[in-house]
């Protein structure tokens, strides 16, 4: 009686894992602009890096990157 419930249980792991790994690796489209992708001032030498519908996106600060996981179509 238990293994199929600890089959299910391990299958279910393993796509879930398997799918994040297939995300990640994933090849976006780099980010044409030296400026930010909300406040459009020029990038500092760290930057915040999120995908969006397979296009790289950059940001300046924190606060521009809140704003952006806020409304990301916006940008």
């Amino acid at each position: 009686m238990r293994f199929p419930i600890v089959l299910s249980i391990l299958v279910f792991l393993l796509t879930g894992c398997a799918s994040t790994k297939q995300q990640t690796s994933a090849v976006a489209v780099p980010y044409p602009f030296d400026v930010c992708a909300v406040a459009q001032t020029p990038l500092k030498e760290k930057t915040y890096r999120r995908v969006h519908d397979g296009q790289e996106l950059l940001f300046c600060c924190f606060p521009c990157l809140r704003v952006f996981n806020e409304n990301p179509d916006l940008v």
